[in-house]
């Protein structure tokens, strides 16, 4: 009983690992989300600001640096996610002084 569970779960996750490496489409917000509310403007007005890329081994990274000061803050996004998920953590970083 014991092995036919941990073939179970085996197969869940090689199952989960062969998904995750499929590429998700990539959708225009805007397309999705119609409204014009103060979040999509100031998402729109982020999406204004230039992003860099970095080419490390062949593959081309695009990151956002703003700000100002000898701190940093480096947000690392998990899985298939980009720049643009720490969009209202970026706009509230501003604000305060680290």
């Amino acid at each position: 009983m014991k092995s036919k569970v941990f073939y179970f779960v085996l197969l869940i996750v090689v199952l989960l690992i062969i998904l995750y490496q499929i590429p998700a489409k990539k959708a225009d917000f805007f397309k999705l989300y119609k409204k014009n509310d103060r979040p999509a403007q100031l998402l729109k007005r982020f999406y204004q600001k230039l992003v860099k890329t970095i080419n490390v081994n062949g593959v081309d990274w695009q990151y956002y640096a703003g700000g100002t000061g000898d701190k940093t803050i480096l947000f690392c996004h998990g899985m298939s996610g980009v720049y643009d998920l720490w969009w209202r953590h970026v706009k509230n970083l501003k604000k305060i002084a680290l």
